[in-house]
């Protein structure tokens, strides 16, 4: 995919030729795993969930990790949020016995 593509009309028929094409696989409505092995509701064990972000201008990261925290808190507790050398980190937990959810913004 183009790196900065933000025509939804667009990006949505590259997602579609991609799933078409088995590169990857829909889990629910607007998230896709490149594996179709990947399944995180049948007992996948797994410490947590990755969601990974490219921060597109530099100039707005302490905006960008504001309201990133601001989003998260309203759906469960946050964990752990720090700026990192090359990004911003959150880790998020939803829900007991749930796994964590990693929030990666490069």
């Amino acid at each position: 995919m183009a790196s900065g593509e933000t025509n939804p009309a667009l990006l949505r028929r590259r997602m579609s030729y991609y799933v078409k094409k088995g590169e990857l696989y829909p889990i629910r409505k607007g998230f896709y795993a490149k594996d179709k092995n990947y399944d995180m509701f049948y007992g996948l064990s797994r410490f947590s969930l990755d969601l990974d972000f490219d921060l597109l201008d530099e100039n707005r990261e302490d905006q960008v990790f504001q309201r990133v925290e601001e989003i998260a808190s309203r759906y469960g507790k946050i964990k752990e949020s720090r700026k990192k050398r090359f990004g911003l980190f959150l880790l998020l937990s939803y829900e007991n016995e749930a796994p964590n959810i990693k929030i990666e913004i490069n």
